[in-house]
Order: structure tokens, then sequence, then C-alpha cells
């Protein structure tokens, strides 16, 4: 019975919280405003990195924004400053996260 009053209290909080998290508005995010450009990316030889927001948010099922696994500056304009940081390639392959570096 504890061990059930428990359960239903970490899942009621973390419910709780999930609503409270909000992703940038598409509009405020350098990243979803150059990557959903899908013409500008296979101009640049990266068609493969072209993707909405609802793209993103339908293959992660969680409101993320694209610095929150990403890393990188989503306010920053330039392409060079903007992706300081990024992360490599992330692959989730059965249960397990690869990232190239």
């Amino acid at each position: 019975m504890k061990r059930f009053l428990f359960l239903s209290s970490f899942l009621a909080v973390g419910i709780s919280l999930i609503g409270l998290i909000r992703p940038i508005p598409v509009d405020a995010s350098t990243c979803v405003n150059c990557h959903s450009n899908k013409a500008e990316m296979e101009k640049l030889g990266a068609p493969q990195f072209s993707m909405t927001q609802e793209e993103v948010a339908a293959q992660t099922g969680m409101p993320a924004t694209c610095v929150d696994c990403h890393l990188g500056n989503d306010k920053e304009a330039d392409k060079a400053k903007a992706h300081e940081g990024v992360l490599g390639l992330m692959v989730s392959m059965r249960k397990r996260l690869y990232i190239k570096k």
C-alpha cells in the first residue's frame, strides 16, 4: 500500500511538472527558423537536417527544445555561433543512446 501511494504521488507530481514545460516558440528559436527551411538546408548540402518543430515533437514525444538535447545557442543567428557546443548526431537504438562527436 505504501509503495502504491508513493508511486501515485510521484506520478502525480511528474505529470504536473510536465504541464509547466513549454517549448520555445518557433519564431524565437533560430534552430527551427533555419532547420525548417528545407530548400536552404538542401542548398547547404544537409537536407537530412531539415525538420519542423512539429516533426521534432512527433519524433521525441516530448516538449523539449533543440537546445535541451543538442545544446548550442538557439538565440544566435550566425551559423557558427549557433552551432558552438552542439553535440553530434544523436541516435537512439535499442534503449541505448549513441552520440557521434
